[in-house]
């Protein structure tokens, strides 16, 4: 007889375990960015950084990052220009984005999917080469961290 209160009284407790796990569960993204150039790298700038960068901010912002492609997706595009005075300017475009294959009465002829903005921030700066990593890796956090507050999740 006890074994069966043991039961009733876990089974109580399961409904209760998956809602809070379910609630507990963050959204997950990959990030996709282009590639940089020679300039960005005399910058100190390259894919690498790009990535860790925003894997940071995602993660700051309770979003997990996928290591395999999966929808919706963080784009990253990041121009980046040495001058010849030293300095660095660069442009930032980050969006979230998911793949459709539909799109209501509008389809795309044949079977690839298109991509769907969810949310989308950009930037520009310049700052003297040594400090350029510090000021593009603040402006790229800051446009994460401005998209996904235009969400709720």
């Amino acid at each position: 007889m006890k074994c069966f209160w043991a039961l009733v009284l876990l089974l109580q407790f399961v409904p209760l375990a998956n809602v809070d796990a379910a609630a507990r569960q963050q959204p997950q993204v990959y990030i996709l960015t282009e590639d940089v150039d020679r300039d960005a790298a005399r910058c100190g700038i390259d894919r690498s950084s790009v990535e860790t960068v925003a894997g940071t901010a995602l993660r700051d912002n309770q979003v997990l990052v996928s290591p395999r492609p999966v929808t919706p997706y963080l784009y990253v595009a990041a121009n980046l220009v040495h001058g010849n005075d030293g300095s660095c300017s660069f442009s930032i475009g980050v969006s979230l984005r998911r793949f459709v294959l539909n799109l209501g009465e509008f389809k795309k002829s044949g079977a690839s999917p298109d991509d769907v903005v969810i949310c989308e921030e950009k930037s520009t700066g310049q700052a003297p080469a040594g400090s350029a990593v510090a000021l593009f890796s603040q402006s790229l956090k800051g446009d994460i961290k401005r998209c996904l507050s235009k969400l709720e999740y």
